[in-house]
Parts: structure tokens; sequence; C-alpha cells
């Protein structure tokens, strides 16, 4: 039998995108201007955050998944 992780993928993409989105209109907000060491600076900053963002929105999205499967398991 395969195993299925749907709402740890989908939340962690989820929080990745979110996480980018956010933390980048900020940097770029605070800095007034868009060039190319914005641009190295967003890269450098923001990837890190969204990856660890990401990890922690799978991490929550394996204990939803392992929810249902627990109560699969008692009603057998």
């Amino acid at each position: 039998m395969k195993k299925q992780n749907y709402y740890a993928n989908i939340i962690a993409g989820i929080a990745f995108c979110l996480c980018f989105m956010v933390y980048g209109t900020l940097i770029f907000v605070k800095s007034e201007r868009i060039d190319i060491a914005t641009c190295v600076y967003l890269f450098k900053a923001v990837v890190p955050y969204s990856i660890i963002v990401a990890f922690m929105g799978y991490c929550i999205g394996k204990i939803a998944d392992d929810a249902g499967r627990k109560k699969r398991r008692k009603r057998r």
C-alpha cells in the first residue's frame, strides 16, 4: 500500500510561498527600491526562512495525515 501525504505536501507548499511573498514584500518596501543588491539580499535572507517555515508546515501536515490513519485504525 502506497503511503500518501496529502496535507503535508500542500501545507508545506503554501507555507513556503506565503512566507516568501510576505517577507520579500517587506524587504522591498523597507529598501524603497528594486536593484541587484536588494534582490541578492532578498534571496540570502528569505530562502532560508522560507525553507524553515515550509519544514514546520510539513511537520504540521504529517500530524494531520497521521490523525486520519489513527482514526481508521480504531474503527477496525
